[in-house]
């Protein structure tokens, strides 16, 4: 078995126990297994809306999961955007095709895909497409910052060869436990092997151009949530990406989680819908979202 099938499986057992005993809350309506793309298995999406909410047109939030770039699909991550609906949000839960059967920057184009979707179907579903808002988290954090490089950065599109969907308007980002800089990660961890899926074998040579964020922000990048936990072991990609995003002068509200209990502030701990920080955390992000609606 391929280190990334034992990686498919073993991760789906230790997810799905996890949200062994959630169920669908009451507050929210979903819509499940909307396509958005030509490929039949992982061109799908589900929205989930709160039920009772006034406001029309809904704020959106689009998701992207994580998973070391060959792992997860939105069933994951469906308690999750459920929780965060609640708070008066649509929120775009969303397959994109896996490395190493498809590589970057298959997961960009996709992404790019849903964002047309959004647009194009926002009046049958109630959403505003000027108040759209993006969250990430681990490899789902990397690409979030990469996607709203293109968007903000027109010769990182052309380098990807992606052309972002600027009909919908992105005025925030929360970016979870994230990786920025590949060449930075600490390779005893084995995470070399995630990012070999990726890009392939010569991935070091092609990382700087292609995958560390840090080399594509402007000053035109949406406000940035940016967190991370005491045991989580991206945690030393948060600083060099903070102090980038500071340079460039965007807007940045930043907190590393488990002051109390760090050994609960682990890696992506904002999912687990059991974990103590999770809601002080999603809260905290969706206030900040809030804070840029206009």
């Amino acid at each position: 078995m391929e280190l990334y099938e034992k990686i498919r499986k073993e991760w789906l057992e230790g997810d799905l126990n996890r949200d062994k005993d959630l169920v669908d809350p009451p507050e929210v309506k979903r819509y499940n297994d909307i396509p958005y793309g030509p490929v039949e298995k992982w061109n799908l999406l589900d929205l989930y809306v709160p039920k009772d909410d006034a406001r029309s047109p809904l704020p959106v939030i689009v998701s992207i999961h994580g998973g070391g770039y060959v792992y997860g699909t939105k069933e994951i991550y469906q308690h999750y955007g459920m929780n965060l609906a609640k708070g008066g949000f649509a929120f775009i839960n969303f397959n994109y095709r896996l490395a190493p059967e498809s590589p970057f920057p298959a997961a960009l184009e996709d992404c790019v895909k849903v964002m047309t979707w959004l647009y194009e179907n926002a009046g049958k579903y109630d959403l505003d497409t000027e108040n759209v808002f993006m969250v990430g988290d681990s490899a789902g954090a990397h690409y979030t910052s990469l996607y709203l490089c293109a968007y903000c950065n027109p010769s990182y599109a052309d380098l990807i060869g992606i052309k972002s969907e600027k009909r919908v308007k992105i005025k925030a980002c929360a970016l979870n436990c994230g990786v920025y800089d590949p060449l930075k990660l600490r390779f005893e961890d084995g995470l070399d092997d995630f990012v070999t899926y990726l890009m392939g074998d010569d991935w070091r040579e092609k990382s700087d151009k292609y995958l560390c964020a840090h080399n594509y922000l402007t000053k035109d990048y949406p406000p940035v949530y940016l967190m991370s936990g005491l045991n989580d072991y991206l945690l030393h990609q948060f600083e060099p990406m903070k102090k980038r995003i500071d340079e460039f002068g965007i807007e940045l509200r930043s907190k590393v989680y488990g002051d109390e209990e760090p050994d609960k502030a682990y890696h992506v701990f904002h999912v687990d819908m059991n974990n103590r920080f999770q809601k002080e955390c999603n809260d905290n992000e969706l206030l900040f979202f809030k804070e840029h609606i206009k």
